[in-house]
Formats: structure tokens, C-alpha cells, sequence
């Protein structure tokens, strides 16, 4: 019933546990790791613990093809889609997420991690726009424009033709779930590098988000 897509760059340390946990999930019927030109052994790692599909990209290709591949290799009609860097992710946090997209109670949900009381308590009222961890429809992803399917372009892309199409959409905090910061992956210079680029892609596509709405029509 449900495809769950990871795309992974140098994720080895990280990536084993989310695929456990997983695993025991029973509407999860296959996990699709995308290692995206990855220098360490995250794809062995994903296969050692349990991954169905393990697809290799020799080049890092970014987030957004990693997961257009993925999609291309799901059988399931449900995606979720994860983010390979989590910590402290559980049984209980795929529940949230799965059981009202299975049940038809929502068409879309959205994960945010676990930032500490001030910020949990604003998106308990707003979902994470540019949120990595989502269920949904495999059928809506086919209806974004590909142009739009691109490195981190993708979350915020998705969350917009989600309201769009006014689809019933809904973000839960998962408690106790971290990220692990790209610096503590790659370094403080490297992983910083990393991050400047992720806020340059989220202000390009929201710029180019407005121009779509504002020059087309509805």
C-alpha cells in the first residue's frame, strides 16, 4: 500500500536505524533507498538492513531527481517520503503520518521534527513548508511540473500545488525526532557550504512559485 522513498548522500550512519523502523510498519510494502552519488557505504548499509530497492547514482544528481527516481520505481499507490539523516524516529511517528492519508482522512501529511516547545507549538497550527517527511498520493506527484522537481525545490513545490488544488493537507510535530545538522555531517565549512545552498534554492523557488501565480492562471 505504501512506497517509502529515501534519498540518501552519505547517510551511512543514520540511514540503518530509519529503515528498521520501518520495516515493522505493516503498510509499508517496499522501502526504495536513492543513494544520490554517495562516497561512503550508505547504500550497503540500506541493503544490511532490510531496503527492497537500493538505486545507485554514480553523480550526486540532489534531492529532487533522487526522489523522481524513486517515485519512477514505486509500486505502491502511497509515498512517503523521508529524510535519511533522522534520529529518534519510532513506530508511533509513522503511524501519525500514514494512518489518515490510508484511512482517506487527509491527502497530504506533513512531519516536522522535534525543535523544542516555542517552535513545536507554531506548527502544531502551521504545517513545515519545505518539510523532507510526507505521505501523499503517488497520482499528485505526477501532476507537478518537472521543472519544479529539482533539488530542494521539491517540499516547498509540493505544499503549494497541495493548496492549489485545495487538497486537505496537515502537519504533525513528531516529538523526539531530530535531524542531523550538515555540519555535524560533513564538517562546520563543508556542511555550512551545504546549507547557504539549501536556503538558495527554497528563495529561488518561492520566487519563482509567485511569478508562476501571478503570470498563469488558475
Amino acid at each position: 500500500m505504501i512506497s517509502a522513498i529515501l534519498p540518501a548522500y552519505n547517510e551511512e550512519k543514520t540511514i540503518g536505524s530509519t529503515i528498521v523502523v520501518l520495516k515493522k510498519f505493516p503498510f509499508i510494502k517496499e522501502i526504495i533507498v536513492v543513494d544520490d552519488g554517495s562516497t561512503d557505504n550508505t547504500a550497503d548499509e540500506a541493503l544490511k538492513q532490510g531496503a527492497m530497492k537500493v538505486i545507485r547514482i554514480p553523480q550526486n544528481k540532489g534531492k529532487g531527481e533522487a526522489l523522481n527516481i524513486g517515485v519512477a520505481k514505486a509500486k505502491e499507490n502511497i509515498l512517503f517520503f523521508l529524510d535519511a539523516d533522522l534520529r529518534g524516529l519510532e513506530q508511533k511517528h509513522i503511524e501519525l503520518l500514514s494512518k489518515p492519508v490510508i484511512k482517506k482522512e487527509l491527502d497530504m501529511t506533513i512531519g516536522s521534527v522535534d525543535r523544542g516547545k516555542g517552535i513545536n507549538k507554531w506548527r502544531t497550527k502551521y504545517e513545515s513548508p519545505y518539510s523532507g517527511l510526507r505521505v501523499f498520493k503517488k497520482s499528485f506527484w505526477h501532476e507537478i511540473p518537472a521543472d519544479f522537481k529539482k533539488g530542494y525545490f521539491v517540499e516547498a513545490t509540493l505544499t503549494h500545488f497541495a493548496k492549489k488544488q485545495e487538497l486537505k493537507v496537515k502537519g504533525f510535530v513528531l516529538q523526539g525526532v531530530k535531524h542531523t545538522l550538515k555540519e555535524q555531517k560533513h564538517g562546520f565549512w563543508l556542511g555550512l557550504k551545504y546549507r547557504l545552498q539549501m536556503y538558495q534554492e527554497l528563495v529561488l523557488v518561492n520566487f519563482l512559485l509567485k511569478v508562476r501565480i501571478k503570470n498563469k492562471k488558475p
